[in-house]
């Protein structure tokens, strides 16, 4: 799934009619409201016109006042493989009240300079740039430009959220932000994101959308945080009982849990002796405490008292009201934009992420218990006895099942996740008597059987004198190439896989005692009911997966099914295949090209010959062999006319060999010359250390990673000392330094080629 954005790149119909699932969906959608007026700045006379009211305002106002702008910038960026950069910055976004000025600065930047009048408000510290990640921009920006100094003024939102209680961390992104702090959903399309075309001298209109949204939502992020800093995240509509947690004076430490009190609803509540009352501006509130959090924490308006003193919860203390937060924001302001009561949305994608990356780091391993599940028979899961229910794994099967989610008929992702990864993601052990009963029962919910296909081979088989379900119990191997099969839609598959888990999650073996599903295999459970719901096992709608190859016999034949769907392919038909073709001990650079080479030639044979005609490839491994004798026969077709003639044999003598290479790859020439690599030096014998990988590579001395002590220790040296290493402020020069190394250092047999 890491590459699902770069194939929804080059495969635009991938994102047709497709809706993703929204972490924050419950939330509206964020729009900019119709008194927001958007510019389009392109010159530098157009910028000074509009940035004017700006610099108006700031010269009106004393010299302990601020301006607040919503700040966001774009720039190009290829994520083509072997192509990756990032260029100068393109597009700066201002918000300003009712007005969003849009620079395109590309033209600017590329000649190393910025607009006056933008330089003007970067370089003022008086005019506050609001924005995720915003010190990172300007420094971007302060970079494109090769100035200096810094520019002043930047807060950088997260950072800011966090301080105020309301993100759990300076990592959120804006659209978390917008979902924390304005209970607005912010839709960040990652193809107008990561573009080539934000250089462009007219800008789609999407472009421009994406841009003046980020700006206007910075701005209004950071107006309701100053509000929130002030007097805390309590909404105006306070319901009493509401669940609050109250922060140190300094804003540090949660030091109490409580509620929110009834006495806040009284006209002149009293609670030891302290009269409900302003003080230095700040309103106090009463908090009914239900848990101390940290006792030796002083209470100032109780007259400094510490809150072990107070004995034992439930109490009630007074404190200042921006010490107070609720646990949901819901925080009331002047911006534009309805609230949303319904709080916070974590249900699904913010956790969907996560899974996936956890599928993709875990893999399908050859210890896999999902591992030859077609091969078991019945009676290796069947115990002596009957297998016992687990009563505290029957509670969490009862909760784990209390809420099934609602579905739209939504296409969520035409990019799927390999199925067998996410079993994958269950742990049970290899050795539970239920574990192949269990993982059958599963496959059977989440592959569903053509009916149609089903009632012909059955027909078949009891003419034979056996039954489909006999084989689907004992030989299931051999239907799966007779019957079509298909992962049904989210809401159904949903239903399907989770009364699977809810039936066997809380069975014990019953000579072990050892329960089929752990604490952790709940959680993967969960996890992979998310996926579901997310859309990312089920088969895509109106696309076959399926095609015909032929027949399985002459006489009373049925047709042969080919499925491309991704479950396993891979996995099982390549990388399993290759790990079996090395030893476990080491081998030379040599001797692993050349037992690729063979497992190459071996799939390609008979896994292609399967691929493309539905039968098993027949004759000897060596294709050069062939090669030779059909040449032979061929010339003696004379003298010998009635000789064998091999039949849909194409000979590879007979054309000129690929350009292609497989193994290790020839380094580009361009590659060489600026990595100030030497080329190899044709016919020449050289007993060099790894001259078998400098000869494949094509360079005079192999390019390996730093691995030597020799290579370490130069390595150290040159960041310290050389200057294309070490640069201050910088980060190194890598083109400068690979080529400082393989110049002046590299020589083949301490100290090896770098790219």
């Amino acid at each position: 799934m890491s590459d699902k954005a770069f194939l929804e790149k080059c495969f635009p119909s991938l994102t047709v009619d497709v809706v993703p699932v929204d972490k924050y969906a419950k939330f509206p959608l964020l729009q900019l409201p119709p008194e927001i007026r958007v510019h389009i700045k392109s010159t530098a006379t157009q910028m000074t016109s509009a940035l004017a009211c700006i610099q108006e305002k700031l010269a009106a106002m004393s010299q302990d006042e601020k301006i607040i702008i919503g700040f966001d910038m774009e720039w190009n960026v290829d994520l083509t493989p072997g192509q990756y950069r990032k260029e100068t910055t393109a597009v700066v976004a201002i918000a300003f009240e009712n007005d969003i000025f849009v620079l395109q600065v590309a033209t600017f930047t590329k000649n190393r300079k910025i607009p006056t009048p933008l330089m003007s408000i970067l370089n003022e510290p008086r005019i506050i740039k609001a924005g995720r990640g915003v010190q990172a921009d300007l420094k971007k920006l302060q970079k494109d430009a090769g100035i200096k100094n810094e520019f002043p003024g930047g807060v950088d939102l997260a950072s800011f959220a966090k301080k105020c209680h309301v993100a759990p961390n300076a990592r959120v992104s804006l659209a978390e932000l917008s979902a924390l702090v304005l209970n607005h959903r912010l839709e960040k399309n990652q193809q107008t994101r990561v573009s080539t075309d934000w250089d462009n001298a007219k800008l789609s209109d999407a472009q421009i959308a994406y841009v003046s949204l980020d700006a206007y939502v910075s701005q209004a992020i950071y107006q309701r945080l100053i509000e929130v800093e002030k007097f805390g995240n309590i909404p105006k509509n306070m319901q009493v009982g509401m669940a609050v947690t109250v922060y140190q004076e300094d804003g540090q430490k949660a030091i109490i849990h409580g509620t929110w009190s009834s006495l806040n609803l009284d006209e002149h509540p009293v609670v030891d002796e302290i009269e409900f009352k302003s003080i230095e501006h700040t309103k106090l509130v009463a908090i009914e405490v239900q848990k101390i959090l940290i006792p030796a924490a002083i209470i100032q308006t109780h007259k400094s008292r510490a809150l072990k003193d107070f004995g034992l919860p439930p109490f009630t203390v007074i404190v200042k009201q921006n010490q107070v937060h609720a646990t949901l924001p819901e925080i009331e302001s002047n911006t534009p934009m309805p609230t949303n009561d319904d709080g916070l949305n974590h249900t699904l994608q913010n956790e969907v992420t996560s899974i996936l990356e956890q599928v993709e780091s875990t893999g399908h391993h050859e210890d896999s218990w999902t591992n030859n599940i077609d091969n078991c028979t019945e009676k290796e899961d069947t115990p002596s006895t009957q297998h016992v229910i687990d009563g505290e794994n029957m509670k969490i099967a009862a909760e784990f099942m209390s809420q099934i989610p609602s579905f739209k008929p939504l296409i969520r992702s035409r990019v799927l996740k390999d199925i067998w990864h996410i079993f994958d993601m269950i742990s049970i052990a290899k050795n539970h008597a239920l574990r192949a009963k269990f993982a059958r029962t599963l496959r059977d919910a989440v592959f569903l059987i053509n009916e149609e296909d089903k009632a012909r081979v059955d027909e078949r088989l009891k003419s034979e004198g056996s039954s489909f379900e006999e084989k689907l119990k004992y030989q299931p191997k051999y239907l799966w190439h007779l019957v079509r099969r298909h992962v049904p839609p989210p809401e159904k598959l949903y239903e399907l896989v989770s009364k699977v888990f809810r039936t066997y999650g809380p069975l014990k073996d019953s000579v072990t005692g050892q329960p089929l599903f752990s604490a952790n295999a709940w959680k993967s459970a969960k996890n992979v009911l998310k996926l579901i719901e997310a859309g990312y096992m089920s088969d895509p709608p109106g696309v076959s997966l399926y095609y015909d190859v032929g027949l399985d016999r002459k006489e009373n034949g049925l047709t042969v099914w080919r499925c491309v769907r991704g479950t396993n392919f891979t996995e099982g038909g390549v990388h399993h295949s290759i790990r079996a073709c090395f030893p476990d001990s080491i081998i030379s650079t040599r001797n692993a090209v050349n037992r690729l080479a063979d497992f190459r030639l071996h799939h390609n044979l008979h896994v292609g010959t399967h691929n493309r005609t539905g039968k098993e490839y027949s004759g000897h491994d060596d294709i050069w062999l062939y090669d030779i004798l059909q040449l032979m026969i061929e010339k003696t077709r004379d003298i010998v006319p009635k000789s064998y003639i091999i039949k849909g044999w194409t000979n590879g003598l007979l054309y000129q060999p690929t350009l292609e290479v497989s193994g290790i790859l020839p380094i580009p020439d361009s590659i060489q010359i600026n990595a100030g690599l030497q080329p190899i030096i044709p016919n020449f014998k050289s007993k060099l250390p790894h001259q078998y990988l400098a000869n494949r590579q094509g360079t005079r001395f192999a390019v390996i990673a730093v691995h030597l002590p020799t290579e370490r220790k130069l390595f150290s040296q040159l960041m310290r000392e050389n200057p294309a290493f070490t640069r201050d402020n910088k980060d190194p020069d890598w083109k400068s330094a690979i080529r400082v190394w393989n110049t002046q250092y590299a020589d083949g047999k301490t100290i090896f080629y770098k790219v």
